[in-house]
């Protein structure tokens, strides 16, 4: 997440660059490819509100996996 550019999960290539983006509206804390043919993104999503507010956060209930279909299958 950045913070300039808001909420995303992102592919990042090896050496750093960015080739896909996912825009969000709440801050992504895991990611992981799978289903049937590998080409669907699952998400897990919470509203953030910062490290000294966690018991809000958690308090809150607002966690979500939310899921995307993406062109590049994951490996293995």
């Amino acid at each position: 997440m950045d913070d300039e550019d808001g909420a995303a999960c992102v592919r990042v290539r090896e050496g750093g660059e960015v080739t896909d983006r996912i825009e969000l509206d709440r801050a992504c804390f895991a990611s992981a490819l799978g289903g049937p043919d590998g080409r669907t993104l699952f998400m897990t999503v919470a509203v953030f509100p910062g490290v000294e507010r966690m018991a809000e956060m958690f308090a809150a209930r607002t966690g979500e996996v939310r899921t995307a279909a993406v062109a590049v299958p994951g490996i293995g």
